[in-house]
């Protein structure tokens, strides 16, 4: 048997109870059945039911919305204001407050904008910084032409299309032994002697020529040319950076009942950490220090890349610090047969390890307060001595080789302001 419209009221999931309650009201008033017992059936007042009655007998639809629902004078003009605030995004609800009123001459309370505002898409959302003077057609030409063959080459998908895209084989220096400034070790933490000069005056490596190991291999020049290989494994690419921790209260957010104050320490002392990271092996080597890091410190961390990679094509990836760029390390990398790929200036989001050092800070440092500098040097170290295998699964899916380009923009990825004050705020 069809069921009827009230019927369909009564059984189905999606009507209101308020819906319910009429359908009952108008079946049991189809039925003749006293006014009285409906109403006590239902569980409505009797004068309810006598209105539902005099509705029907009208052949009005008791079902038809009757409240009074009134309209935002905002809505008439809600185009006119989403346009502007996204044109020039305001901080508070009370600039937004303030930006209406000049606009529409409506003046409403802070509640009732910010409802508005959600209303309509806009969101609270922190802000992010980006270089201003970074080249987004530039980074995206070094990505597809010189960083992702030779990651596809170091994960073993190397190919005749990609090597197509690749520079020209890299030319090193045939094998030699290279000679660094004497280094220390204090409590297990890496130094490295400050050397006597650190302008120009600083004197290359002493490297002495070892026997190449096939005339083959070795051009007229004593130069030694590496050619790509095909092989998984058998090329690496590192991404090396430094990053400078300061003994300092690291705030964040914390989800609490009030709010939390973290002691800040009184002094500037600062632990220094070069790292290489493999993102195809998941694998971190690094340098810690708590003086300073020079070109002297890069050098002996391309040593220490050379050694971990023997016999492999290397490529370590930089960014243009003066330290990085400098000939005692090109001459050094040279020697110990590393290519070196200098970012595009600007660039840290193309530079992996930029990413696992914010790993390292959310870690350890953020909301956390060490007492003495010791324990802030201690849980850095351990940090990072835990890369490799307890925190291996999370830097493992932070570190994806995907990288985030700005040319996507319609415009220029800046903040869209007017001018303020007089100043520009774009």
């Amino acid at each position: 048997m069809r069921q009827n419209y009230e019927q369909k009221l009564i059984f189905g999931e999606d009507a209101s109870s308020s819906g319910k309650r009429m359908a009952a009201v108008k079946l049991m008033l189809d039925q003749n059945i006293e006014t009285l017992s409906i109403a006590n059936i239902v569980g409505v007042s009797e004068r309810q039911v006598y209105n539902y009655k005099r509705q029907i007998k009208a052949g009005r639809d008791i079902y038809a919305d009757r409240h009074y629902r009134p309209v935002s004078d905002m809505d008439a003009v809600d185009a006119e204001i989403i346009e502007s605030l996204k044109e020039d995004p305001v901080a508070t609800a009370r600039e937004a407050v303030k930006r209406i009123e000049e606009l529409t001459g409506l003046k409403r309370g802070n509640t009732q904008v910010r409802r508005f505002m959600h209303k309509h898409g806009l969101k609270p959302l922190k802000t992010a910084s980006l270089p201003a003077k970074m080249d987004p057609a530039a980074q995206r030409k070094f990505l597809e032409e010189e960083l992702e063959p030779r990651l596809a080459r170091a994960r073993g998908e190397y190919t005749e299309d990609k090597a197509a895209r690749m520079e020209k084989p890299v030319e090193v220096e045939a094998p030699a032994v290279v000679t660094y400034p004497e280094i220390k070790t204090v409590d297990s933490l890496y130094i490295v002697e400050k050397p006597k000069a650190m302008g120009n005056e600083l004197k290359e490596p002493e490297v002495t020529d070892a026997p190449v190991s096939s005339d083959k291999d070795k051009g007229t020049s004593g130069i030694a040319v590496v050619q790509p290989h095909d092989k998984p494994q058998e090329s690496v690419v590192l991404f090396m950076d430094a990053v400078h921790c300061v003994w300092q209260a690291v705030l964040g957010v914390l989800w609490s009942i009030e709010r939390i104050f973290i002691p800040a320490a009184s002094g500037r002392k600062r632990v220094n950490v070069l790292g290489a990271y493999d993102p195809v092996a998941s694998k971190l080597l690094k340098i810690i220090t708590r003086t300073y890091i020079n070109s002297f410190t890069v050098c002996d961390m391309l040593s220490q890349i050379a050694a971990a990679y023997m016999g492999k094509f290397i490529t370590v990836v930089l960014d243009n610090a003066s330290y990085q760029h400098c000939e005692l390390v090109k001459n050094t990398a040279k020697a110990l047969g590393i290519e070196l790929l200098f970012l595009p200036t600007y660039s840290p989001n193309l530079n992996l390890i930029e990413r696992l050092w914010k790993f390292l800070k959310s870690e350890c440092l953020r909301n956390e307060f060490y007492s003495t500098s010791r324990e802030f040097e201690g849980a850095i170290t351990a940090c990072l001595d835990k890369i490799d295998n307890e925190h291996a699964d999370e830097v493992k899916r932070l570190m994806s080789m995907k990288f985030h380009l700005y040319d996507t923009f319609d415009e220029h990825p800046t903040y869209f302001g007017k001018k303020k004050k007089g100043k520009a705020v774009a």
